[in-house]
């Protein structure tokens, strides 16, 4: 019978703290880390009383890794999911993520990529504007680390980390050429304009092209407060239909507030899509079962996770490769409600 070695893993099951933590501990910087003297003890006993032996070699080769990742992430976005899909995957990998809302915020950004570099973190998952990286503060910061980066940007970038474009404006040009194919005259735009305003534009673009004049496109600016969405979204169509407005088509950045929308249009006596295509975006679980089914915009999640993945791993395996860019775009996915 082969004995099988103790490793970190298992020392973390046994003294109930997380597998970085045992790393830490063990690689003697549990001090400098913050980490409680007595569960700095209960990791040593337990190491004893398991008999674990390191293997200088591989601590070597891990370079005093923690195996932990740093994510700055918008979790109030359309994006939060992704951002559980990517923990997730990086657990099922035996890392650990620890994750930070960036609110959109500079001084915010700031103070979480320097907590990061105190826990050690291997690498820096950051989600947001190619902007970030033009703030003094932050280029700054980032300059100083050691630590790899990845950014996930809605904007192309020349920023001086590994990135990915992840591009949601042709899913929107597709979405508006679609709905002047089957014969729509005048769109309705729903969105809190302010943190949507390149979708609108390439939306809007889109239809001129196409030949619907700007008189034909009307935009209702919502509350730029997620959870009134679909409350915001409804109240804007009512207001719009009791003035008597003509439209035949509604986009909406949202499935919840395209939903909404459905559910107004029908109490109010026109019918999806004979009257009114709906269209909504991020292409939410319960979009297929709604009736019509809801179009939508999907994030081609499952591809921007694999490519994110790719590059973080690649980038850990071997540090000194070059700077290296890649897009993943976002699609139009059409239903009934599309007409």
């Amino acid at each position: 019978m082969v004995l099988r070695a103790i490793t970190s893993n298992d020392i973390a099951a046994a003294a109930g703290v997380s597998q970085p933590t045992v790393s830490i501990v063990l690689n003697n910087r549990g001090d400098e880390f913050g980490i409680r003297a007595e569960t700095q003890q209960r990791i040593i006993d337990t190491a004893k009383k398991l008999k674990y032996v390191r293997n200088p070699l591989a601590s070597g080769l891990r370079g005093g890794r923690t195996s932990a990742i740093g994510m700055l992430w918008p979790l109030q976005s359309s994006m939060k999911d992704m951002a559980r899909e990517m923990a997730l995957r990086l657990m099922k990998s035996n890392y650990a993520a620890y994750m930070a809302d960036n609110l959109s915020d500079v001084t915010v950004m700031s103070r979480a990529i320097a907590d990061f570099s105190r826990r050690g973190v291997d690498a820096i998952i950051v989600q947001g504007q190619h902007s970030i990286f033009s703030s003094p503060k932050i280029a700054e910061l980032i300059a100083g680390l050691s630590i790899s980066i990845l950014l996930v940007s809605s904007d192309p970038t020349d920023a001086p980390v590994d990135t990915i474009h992840h591009d949601r404006l042709p899913a929107f040009r597709a979405a508006a050429d679609h709905l002047v194919s089957t014969g729509r005259k005048r769109t309705v735009f729903v969105t809190p304009v302010k943190s949507n305003q390149q979708k609108v534009n390439a939306f809007s673009n889109q239809l001129l092209e196409r030949g619907l004049s700007a008189k034909d496109q009307i935009v209702l600016d919502l509350k730029n407060c997620p959870h009134s969405y679909p409350a915001d979204a409804a109240q804007a169509i009512e207001e719009l239909i009791a003035r008597k407005t003509p439209f035949d088509a509604v986009m909406c950045t949202s499935d919840a507030a395209a939903a909404a929308v459905l559910r107004t249009l029908q109490t109010n006596g026109l019918k999806v899509p004979e009257d009114v295509a709906v269209i909504g975006a991020n292409n939410s679980e319960y979009a297929p079962y709604l009736l019509p089914p809801l179009a939508s915009i999907d994030h081609n999640s499952v591809r921007l996770a694999d490519l994110m993945e790719e590059m973080l791993w690649s980038r850990l395996k071997d540090p000194q490769l070059p700077r290296r860019t890649a897009e993943v775009k976002m699609q139009f996915v059409w239903r009934e409600s599309a007409g």
